[in-house]
């Protein structure tokens, strides 16, 4: 019994669908490691942490990263 047009098609919309979503990983990857490497570097004293500015600053840089 021969595979079905349809059985072909359906893997190679998989496939398709599978690189395009590799490339936009990638480009989203890309992207992600540009901005980390252009933040500063920052040291964080005891105070810091006492003065709650720490999670300040981390959920800052989720909230860009997101964006």
């Amino acid at each position: 019994m021969k595979p079905k047009l349809n059985t072909f098609i359906a893997i190679n919309k998989t496939i398709l669908i599978s690189s395009l979503f590799q490339n936009v990983l990638q480009k989203a990857k890309i992207a992600l490691h540009e901005q980390v490497s252009s933040m500063s570097i920052t040291t964080f004293t005891k105070s810091d942490f006492l003065n709650q500015r720490v999670p300040n600053t981390v959920n800052t840089i989720i909230k860009h990263t997101i964006k």
